[in-house]
Parts: C-alpha cells; structure tokens; sequence
C-alpha cells in the first residue's frame, strides 16, 4: 500500500461500535465471519489492520475462513485484543 494514511479515528468512533453489534449478533447466532480494516498506513509502522474473526463454532467451521486469518494475522505481526465483558446494561464495560 503505497498512501500514507491515519484513520484511526474513523474506525474507533464509527466502525468499532458497529462491529461490536456484528460480533454481538454473530456472536449469539453462531454466525462464523470474518472481517478486516486497514486504518492506517504510514512511514513508522506501516499498514495497521484491525481484524475480528468468529470461526470456532461447534459444527459452524469454515475451512476457507481460517485460510483468510493465516493471510490477515502473519504470524510475525503483532496483535491487539479487546476483551469486554459484563451483562448488557452494565456501566462497567
């Protein structure tokens, strides 16, 4: 990727609380998915992505799916994980 960009921003204000409606629904249906964004691109660290995947369901395995997170996750990249937790309605999470 050639441009240098910083939409961090972008992704933590907008897209973020989408996603945490996805996975949230995903989540509670057992729907496997997969989904990546490139939301920064500059001459320190290169590309940032923020990648969430949902594909350990019993039964709901897709093999091309864990072909896509070896291809999105390098295993020489580092990774950042969001844990939330609490019951819907708590001001804790």
């Amino acid at each position: 990727m050639e441009e240098l960009f910083d939409l961090e921003h972008v992704y933590d204000e907008q897209i973020s609380p989408l996603m945490n409606k996805i996975i949230a629904i995903c989540s509670e249906h057992k729907i496997p998915m997969i989904c990546t964004f490139a939301y920064k691109n500059d001459s320190e660290t290169g590309e940032n992505f923020c990648s969430t995947a949902l594909n350990g369901f019993a039964g709901r395995v897709v093999p091309t799916f864990n072909e896509a997170i070896n291809i999105v996750r390098p295993r020489n990249s580092v990774v950042a994980i969001t844990i939330i937790s609490g019951k819907r309605g708590d001001n804790n999470g």
